[in-house]
C-alpha cells in the first residue's frame, strides 16, 4: 500500500502518459524474443510451471536468472492505475500479476522473489527511495517511494531494478509541438536583399562623375515573417512518455552507480558502499548522472555477510531487522516503520490464531498488540511527515521560481539597456540623414551662388588703391589662405576617416542583425529543458545559466566596439566635419571678396579670379559628392539599427516565455504536490482505520479465548 501514497516526488509527475516504443537492448535479445519464452496462457499464469519452462536447459544460476528477468521485463507492464489507487492495500497476488500482466514496482519485486525462489535462487525485495527528475540534492527524504531487488548469483550479491529495466519515463514534446519545431527548422527567417537608391543619383552622375557602388540592406520577407509570427503563437506542450523497451541499465548494476538513483532503507542492500544516509542525500553525482555512466558500469557482484544473514532470517525477523536498520539509517522515514510494524503485527496475529497452545497464543497476541500500537504511532507521525514533505517541496518550488525570475529580471535590464542604446543611435543616424539632406542642398546652393558671383569687373576707370591699404588686403588674404589650406587638409583627413568609419559601422550593424543568436541561444536552450520540468537546481539548467553572463559580456563588448562606439564617433565626426566645412565656406567667401578687391586694385587678373571662383565651386561640389556618396551608407546603418531593435526585443520575448514556462512548471509541480498530499492523507486514514480495527479485534479475540477456558 505504501507504494501508492508515499512517493510525493513521483506523484509530481501527474501528466498524461503516452506509450512509445524504445529499442530493446541487443544483449537481452536472446531472452526476450526467442520462442522458448513464449508459452501457452495456462503455463504463464502458473508460477511453478512458468519457472520450469524458463529454466529448462539452463545450467547455472546466471542463465536461470537471465531467463526469468528477461521474461518479466518483456511480458509484465507497469500498472499506473494501481499506482494511483490509494485504497489498494498491496499489489495483487502473484497469480493475479501473471494473469493481468500488469503491476507496480513492489509487484515486480515480489514476482522476482517468487520466481527466483522457485528456481532455487536467493532474491530479496529492497525498499527505498528512487531519485527522479524532481529530487534535489540536500532534500530531506521523509518517505520511501520505490521497491527493487537484490539477488545472489554464484556466491555474490547484485542489485537490480526490474521496473526501470522495463522502460523509462521521459518528458518530450507532444506530436503537435514536434511538428511546430520542425516547421521552424524547415522555414527559418528569410531575408531579401534590397538595393538602396541614392536620392541624388542623377546629380551625382553629372556633378561627381561616376556613382559609388550599390549599397544594400536586408528586409524580412513578408509572408515568411507573418507565418512565423502566427506559428509562434501556437502552444508548445510537453507530455510524460513511457518508452517501452528492455534495457540493461539497471540490470545487475554496480552498487555505487546504482546508489546515484536508488537509496535503500536498509543500508546493507548497497553492497560495498558505506556512506551514511546524509551523504547519499547530498551526493551531487546525481546531477551528473547520464546514460553513458550506466552503459560503462562495471557489473561485478560483492560478498555481503549481512545480506546472507538477512536472507537466512524468517519473514518476521526480516521485517524486524529492516525496521531496526532503517530507523538508524534514516530516522526521518516513519513510513517504513509503519510498514515493518504492521507486517510484524500481521504475522504475529496469524501465528496466534494458528497456535494451539494458549500461553503461546497470548504471547503472540501481546506481540501483535505491541506491533500494531507502534504502527499506529508511526502512522500519526507519518501524517506530520507528509505535511513536512509537502511544505518542503512547495517552499523549494517557490525558491526555484523566484530564483529564475530574479535572474531574468537582471538579464531583462541588460537587454533593455542595449535596446535603449540602439534606439538612441538609431535616432542619431536619423538626425544624420536629415542633416545630410539639408547639407547636400546647402552645398549645391553654395555652388550655385558662387556661380552667380560677378568677376567681369571693369577696372579702367577705377583709381589705384593706396599702397598701405593694398598691403593690408594682401596680408589678410595670405592669412586667410593659410587658414583655409590648413582647414582643407583637416577636412580631407576627417572625411577619409568618416568614410572608413561609416562603411565599417554599416557592415558591422548588419552582421549583428544577421548573427544575433549568440545572446538568444542560452535562453532558447533553457526553455527547451525547462519545458521538460527541469529547474534552476538541475545540473543541465545550471550549466546553461552559467554561460549567460559570458554571452552577455561578449555581446556587450561586440556591440560596443563594432556598433555603438563607431556610431557615436561617426555622429561626432560628422558634426565636426560640417562645422569645419561651414568655417571653410566663410573663409572662402572672405578670400573671394579680398581677391575681388585686388582685382579692383588692378593687382589680380580676371582669369585668376575666375579660376579661384571655379575652385570654390568644385570644392562645394566635392562636399556635396561626399555627402551624397555617404548617404546610402548612413541609410544602411540606420535601417540596420532599426532591424537590430526587434532582434534585441526578441531576447526579451524569450525571457518572458521562459518566465511563463517556469510559472507553468511551478503551478504543475505545486498542483501535483498538493494532489500527493491529499492522496497520502487519504491512504493514511485507511491505514489508521485498519490499525484501529486490529487494535480492537485483538482484545476481543483474547476475551473469547479466556471465556473458552
Amino acid at each position: 500500500m505504501m507504494f501508492r501514497i508515499l512517493p510525493l516526488a513521483i506523484l509530481l509527475c501527474l501528466a498524461s502518459s503516452v506509450f512509445g516504443q524504445a529499442p530493446t537492448d541487443p544483449d537481452l535479445l536472446p531472452y526476450s524474443t526467442t520462442k522458448e519464452v513464449s508459452f501457452k496462457r495456462r503455463t504463464e499464469t502458473n508460477a511453478e510451471q512458468l519457472v520450469k519452462k524458463l529454466t529448462r536447459n539452463k545450467s547455472g544460476e546466471q542463465e536461470k536468472f537471465d531467463a526469468i528477468f528477461s521474461w518479466v521485463t518483456t511480458n509484465i507492464s507497469y500498472d499506473y492505475n494501481e499506482f494511483y489507487l490509494p485504497t489498494a492495500p498491496v499489489p495483487g497476488s502473484i497469480q493475479r500479476i501473471l494473469k493481468t500482466r500488469r503491476t507496480i514496482c513492489l509487484g515486480y519485486a515480489n514476482l522476482m522473489d517468487t520466481l527466483c525462489m522457485l528456481a532455487g535462487i536467493k532474491n530479496v525485495t529492497v525498499y527505498g527511495y528512487a531519485r527522479d527528475e524532481f529530487f534535489d540534492v540536500n532534500d530531506t527524504i521523509y518517505m520511501h517511494n520505490h521497491a527493487w531487488s537484490a539477488v545472489k548469483l554464484d556466491g555474490l550479491w547484485y542489485v537490480y531494478d526490474a521496473t526501470w529495466s522495463k522502460g523509462k519515463v521521459e518528458y518530450e514534446l507532444s506530436p503537435m509541438a514536434k511538428w511546430i519545431m520542425r516547421w521552424f527548422e524547415k522555414h527559418p527567417e528569410k531575408l531579401k536583399k534590397k538595393k538602396i537608391r541614392n536620392r541624388w543619383r542623377w546629380k551625382i552622375k553629372s556633378i561627381c562623375g561616376e556613382e559609388s557602388g550599390p549599397t544594400f540592406y536586408y528586409k524580412p520577407r513578408y509572408f515568411n515573417r507573418i507565418l512565423r509570427q502566427r506559428m509562434a503563437r501556437l502552444p508548445i506542450r510537453v507530455k510524460r512518455i513511457f518508452k517501452k523497451g528492455i534495457t540493461k541499465d539497471f540490470y545487475l548494476s554496480e552498487p555505487r552507480i546504482f546508489a546515484m538513483t536508488h537509496i535503500p532503507d536498509n543500508p546493507i542492500w548497497n553492497p560495498g558502499d558505506t556512506r551514511n544516509f546524509r551523504e547519499l542525500e547530498t551526493d551531487s553525482a546525481w546531477y551528473y548522472f547520464n546514460d553513458s555512466i550506466l552503459k560503462s558500469q562495471n557489473r561485478q557482484g560483492a560478498e555481503c555477510p549481512d545480506c546472507d544473514r538477512y536472507a537466512e532470517l524468517d519473514r518476521k525477523q526480516q521485517w524486524q531487522d529492516l525496521n531496526a536498520r532503517s530507523r538508524t539509517f534514516n530516522p526521518h522515514n516513519h513510513f517504513i516503520t509503519t510498514l515493518c510494524e504492521g507486517q510484524t503485527g500481521l504475522i504475529n496475529w496469524q501465528q496466534a490464531r494458528a497456535e494451539k497452545d494458549s500461553l503461546s497464543q497470548m504471547q503472540f497476541l501481546d506481540s501483535a498488540m505491541t506491533s500494531y500500537s507502534n504502527a499506529y504511532s508511526s502512522l500519526r507521525q507519518s501524517k506530520s511527515d507528509v505535511k513536512s514533505a509537502t511544505l518542503m517541496h512547495k517552499a523549494k518550488n517557490k525558491r526555484k521560481m523566484a530564483l529564475l525570475l530574479t535572474e531574468n529580471k537582471g538579464h531583462g535590464k541588460f537587454i533593455s539597456k542595449k535596446i535603449r542604446l540602439t534606439i538612441n543611435h538609431t535616432r542619431d543616424y536619423n538626425i544624420l540623414l536629415s542633416q545630410s539632406k539639408a547639407y547636400a542642398h546647402t552645398y549645391l546652393k553654395k555652388a550655385s551662388r558662387i556661380r552667380r558671383f560677378k568677376t567681369n569687373i571693369k577696372t579702367d576707370k577705377l583709381k589705384p588703391y593706396p599702397l598701405q591699404t593694398l598691403n593690408a588686403i594682401q596680408r589678410e588674404l595670405s592669412k586667410k589662405e593659410a587658414q583655409l589650406d590648413t582647414l582643407s587638409r583637416a577636412i580631407a583627413a576627417k572625411k577619409q576617416a568618416f568614410d572608413s568609419l561609416i562603411l565599417g559601422a554599416s557592415l558591422n550593424i548588419w552582421q549583428q542583425v544577421n548573427y544575433h543568436d549568440s545572446i538568444s541561444g542560452p535562453f532558447s536552450k533553457s526553455i527547451t529543458w525547462r519545458r521538460r520540468l527541469k529547474d534552476n537546481y538541475k545540473k543541465v539548467i545550471v550549466d546553461i545559466r552559467k554561460t549567460i553572463p559570458a554571452y552577455e559580456a561578449r555581446y556587450s563588448e561586440s556591440l560596443e566596439n563594432t556598433v555603438y562606439k563607431p556610431s557615436a564617433e561617426a555622429f561626432t565626426l560628422f558634426k565636426h566635419i560640417t562645422l569645419l566645412i561651414k568655417a571653410k565656406t566663410k573663409l572662402q567667401n572672405e578670400c573671394l571678396q579680398y581677391k575681388r578687391e585686388l582685382l579692383r586694385a588692378k593687382v589680380l587678373s580676371h582669369e585668376a579670379l575666375s579660376q579661384y571662383k571655379e575652385d570654390i565651386i568644385k570644392d562645394a561640389e566635392s562636399d556635396f559628392c561626399w555627402i551624397a556618396g555617404n548617404y546610402p551608407k548612413l541609410t544602411t546603418a540606420w535601417l540596420g539599427l532599426q532591424q537590430l531593435k526587434p532582434k534585441q526585443s526578441g531576447v526579451l520575448d524569450l525571457i518572458a516565455i521562459e518566465n511563463d514556462v517556469e510559472r507553468h512548471r511551478y503551478y504543475e509541480i505545486n498542483r501535483a504536490v498538493q494532489h500527493g498530499y491529499r492522496e497520502a492523507v487519504k491512504s493514511l486514514a485507511f491505514q489508521t482505520r485498519d490499525a484501529k480495527l486490529s487494535l480492537k479485534e485483538i482484545p476481543r479475540y483474547r476475551k473469547r479465548l479466556l471465556k473458552k477456558k
